[in-house]
């Protein structure tokens, strides 16, 4: 062998040796934005072949033929020394990979955003679009993984000059558009903006808050976003007893050109559209949304459920308190307060499905009407109670509190059986029956005799109302206990 052609193999070898150590450090995927065509995403990810097949998850594209599937193209897999891969489709987002595994391979693969030729459930509007300042997306639309559990993976952005862009994801230190995914939940729960939009944060305590604005009128809102959000940050750091150990979230709010305004969620990242500008004389739409999403960085990321049968916990008792606080806050009136309880009991008393508030939770999307609006019954039951039986000495506040004691800063998540018993830890009351009868099983729970309380009362309904709506009041006359225990609770 001639030492030129020995020389050439060694580097060769060393150069290969180099590249699979690359790949076994870790995924990554590098997303391009062409210059001459900011509708399109070029996408190249490195990763080990670990198992024959490749996919995409089909949440909130379920009613496309491919699914998310339905926005790739010109797909290549190839392995580390440039050789082609075959792979087939086996299902409309899932490929089988005719090779070796254990090797390094690149996948490639572009995404055009042609999201707004299709029309989209209410639910997965936001599933991508673009505007003049920039494109919004959703991760579970961006990427193909190789694998169910990922590990960090890698995920770096080229974008058009003068471009940013805003992710929910953990910067790299010392690189631009550079971020690690913790798994693939991260990857694929999330919503980004990339643009020339503005991004501005907020920090109370450890909690920050990104906010990504597009648009003259949403940037000349910024003032009122962040004195709301700001507002409930401290309220529920307060009530909770410390902000979230899970203390990042964005926020992407841009006004919306085909549908009503709405709102889109992506575990540490919301999305916000808005179709008139936002306002405070808007704020029962938009503020609601808000300060529900952040309640969740304490009830739903720091204090998670072990399973989906509690769903109606998370998602109700997060619901009941994020108007709740809004109103004590000064932001929404009573009548703004009492009329979204009755939309919410009655979407829960009147639904037509006898099923159990727990077995509920396993269909979330389907019962999504059963479990906020019977989560929230429960919460304001709990809540009205506790504090007619200890003179108002306690409440559900004291409650929460307890859970994120017990559960926040613990790695543990809780059961409807640990609900119980923080609940009896922290009140000294038993509401067992109360779970039994009404989260366990299949019957409603009337709020009348709760809401009495703090001299509320729900007039019969006429038959009229849209979705059973059961609209709350002031009772007539009010005993002056009814009234104080009223202002005790609005905390006014």
């Amino acid at each position: 062998m001639k030492p030129g052609k020995l020389f050439v193999t060694a580097t060769s070898t060393l150069l290969l040796l180099l590249a699979t150590s690359a790949y076994a450090a870790g995924s990554s995927y590098t997303l391009t934005i062409p210059d001459d065509n900011h509708l399109m995403v070029k996408v190249t990810a490195t990763f080990t072949l670990e198992q024959d097949e490749l996919f995409m998850v089909d949440w909130g594209a379920e009613h496309l033929p491919k699914h998310w599937a339905t926005f790739i193209q010109n797909m290549k897999l190839k392995d580390a020394g440039g050789k082609e891969i075959a792979f087939a489709a086996v299902k409309p987002d899932r490929w089988k990979v005719k090779a070796e595994l254990g090797q390094p391979v690149t996948l490639t693969y572009e995404v055009v955003l042609k999201h707004a030729d299709y029309e989209w459930p209410v639910k997965d509007r936001e599933a991508a679009y673009a505007r003049d300042w920039g494109v919004f997306y959703v991760g579970r639309g961006l990427f193909i993984l190789p694998a169910a559990k990922m590990p960090e993976t890698n995920l770096t952005f080229n974008l058009p000059k003068g471009w940013h862009i805003s992710t929910p994801w953990k910067k790299v230190t010392g690189q631009v558009n550079s971020f690690i995914a913790l798994n693939a939940r991260d990857m694929l729960q999330s919503g980004i903006f990339a643009g020339t939009h503005l991004e501005t944060s907020i920090k109370e305590g450890n909690t920050e808050i990104t906010f990504a604005l597009g648009g003259e009128q949403i940037i000349a809102a910024r003032p009122l976003f962040e004195e709301v959000t700001r507002a409930v940050l401290r309220a529920y750091a307060a009530m909770f007893g410390g902000g979230s150990p899970d203390n990042r979230m964005l926020i992407i709010i841009n006004p919306e050109y085909k549908y009503e305004g709405g709102g889109g969620v992506f575990n540490r990242s919301i999305s916000m559209t808005f179709s008139e500008p936002p306002s405070k004389q808007t704020i029962a739409l938009w503020g609601h949304t808000l300060s529900h999403e952040i309640f969740h960085l304490w009830n739903g990321i720091a204090i998670s459920p072990q399973t989906a049968e509690e769903e109606w916990f998370k998602e109700g008792f997060t619901d009941y308190y994020s108007v709740l606080t809004m109103t004590r806050l000064g932001y929404f009136d009573e009548r703004v307060m009492f009329g979204k309880t009755g939309d919410k009991y009655g979407s829960y008393f009147n639904y037509p499905t006898r099923i159990s508030m727990r077995k509920a939770g396993e269909e979330k999307a389907k019962n999504a009407g059963y479990i906020y609006g019977g989560g929230w019954a429960i919460a304001m039951a709990l809540d009205l109670e506790i504090r007619q039986r200890t003179k108002n000495q306690k409440s559900l506040d004291t409650v929460m509190r307890d859970l994120y004691r017990e559960y926040g800063n613990a790695g543990k998540s809780y059961t409807m059986a640990g609900l119980l018993e923080t609940i009896k830890r922290a009140t000294e009351l038993d509401f067992s029956e109360l779970f039994d009868k009404y989260v366990a099983f299949t019957d409603r729970l009337l709020l009348e005799p709760y809401l009495n309380y703090a001299g509320l009362t729900i007039p019969k309904s006429d038959g009229t109302s849209p979705h059973g709506r059961r609209m709350i009041s002031r009772k007539p006359n009010p005993s002056e206990a009814e009234s104080a225990f009223l202002v005790k609770y609005l905390g006014r």
